[in-house]
């Protein structure tokens, strides 16, 4: 097999997370595209080098497993952010139910529209102050200092399941080097446990989107039409699993 067949293969592997970019925002499609570009890079040289010691007689090439993984949120209900989009969903859908509000269809009359974004602005005025407690066990793919002064780190991670695999798409957050104990980025690839909160950033989408939609290409991804959520990240600790320090 030639490079140019083992490149489609890494390819092919790849085909799924490029799927599943197009519903993430715009700056994680940036991360994971980058991600991603690194990854395929490493694995078709990888192969290249293989190929050149079988045509070398010195053993068979042996492709690449890939890293399981799935947008799969799971049954815990904050166990990872697509759980917390999940759960922020069925809250939402929860409040219009109860106070009688229906939730518009694309071809929604102005009166329903109207309607449903006064109800939808006083449900997100009401969760300005919800936050959730988390502890995620994490992969962490990269780190970087974003802010000297104070000293600021950016993570870039997936969540893990119970059986060690990947939660589709990688996540980013920021702390405080302090509160991690002036970790090196260098050495912060590996698996961890975070603890923390997660607080949702909620928005209704501006007056003149009349028309609900998902919003796939938008800035933030939708939890309900017209109502935009983002996630952030207050980290309490960052803790090595003992089994896998970095």
């Amino acid at each position: 097999m030639r490079n140019g067949a083992w490149a489609l293969v890494a390819l092919t592997a790849l085909w799924p997370c490029l799927g599943a970019l197009a519903q993430t925002t715009d700056a994680e499609r940036v991360v994971q595209l980058q991600q991603e570009n690194e990854r395929l890079r490493r694995e078709v040289e990888d192969l290249q080098r293989r190929l050149q010691q079988l045509e070398h007689g010195e053993g068979a090439v042996t492709p690449p497993t890939p890293t399981p993984g799935s947008r799969d949120p799971g049954t815990d209900p904050w166990g990872n952010p697509n759980a917390v989009f999940r759960s922020l969903t069925a809250k939402f859908r929860e409040s219009m139910q109860e106070k009688g509000q229906a939730i518009p269809a694309a071809d929604a009359d102005d009166k329903l529209v109207a309607s449903y974004r006064k109800v939808a602005g006083k449900w997100i005025e009401s969760m300005q102050r919800f936050e959730q407690a988390v502890s995620w066990r994490i992969r962490v793919s990269e780190c970087v200092q974003v802010n000297a002064r104070p000293r600021e780190l950016e993570f870039v991670a997936h969540v893990l399941r119970p059986d060690g695999s990947r939660v589709e798409p990688a996540f980013t957050f920021r702390c405080a080097a302090a509160t991690v104990g002036d970790l090196a980025p260098g050495k912060a690839a590996g698996d961890w446990v975070l603890q923390g909160k997660v607080v949702p950033i909620l928005e209704l989408q501006p007056e003149g989107t009349s028309e609900p939609r998902g919003n796939p290409f938008g800035l933030a991804p939708t939890i309900a039409p017209l109502v935009e959520a983002r996630l952030r990240y207050v980290v309490k600790s960052l803790k090595a699993e003992p089994s896998a320090a970095p």
